[in-house]
């Protein structure tokens, strides 16, 4: 499993998974997925999982990158998304993760 192997290689300790939601904050189909997802790491892993809300990650990733002048595909949008899902995370946490 390349998940698990990725967590061992960096000693992770917390999985944080970004949390999709409809435009009101509703539950929407790919929460259903995602909850599934992390509910199958669950039974794989040890490690305590955290959900983040994601919304508008992918419109601020598609800004970020606008202003770097530079040709970028979806790949690069959800590489930029996911380190703002983790930034989001960490931010909200700082404290806890202070001590």
């Amino acid at each position: 499993h390349q998940l698990k192997t990725l967590i061992i290689e960096h000693s992770i300790t917390t999985l944080v998974i970004g949390l999709p939601r409809g435009l009101d904050g509703q539950e929407t189909e790919q929460t259903t997925t995602v909850r599934a997802f992390a509910d199958d790491v669950r039974q794989h892993l040890t490690l305590p999982i955290q959900f983040q809300d994601e919304a508008l990650t992918s419109i601020r990733a598609k800004e970020i990158l606008s202003l770097q002048k530079q040709p970028f595909d979806k790949k690069d949008v959800d590489a930029t998304a996911a380190s703002l899902i983790l930034s989001d995370y960490l931010e909200e946490h700082k404290e806890e993760h202070s001590a």
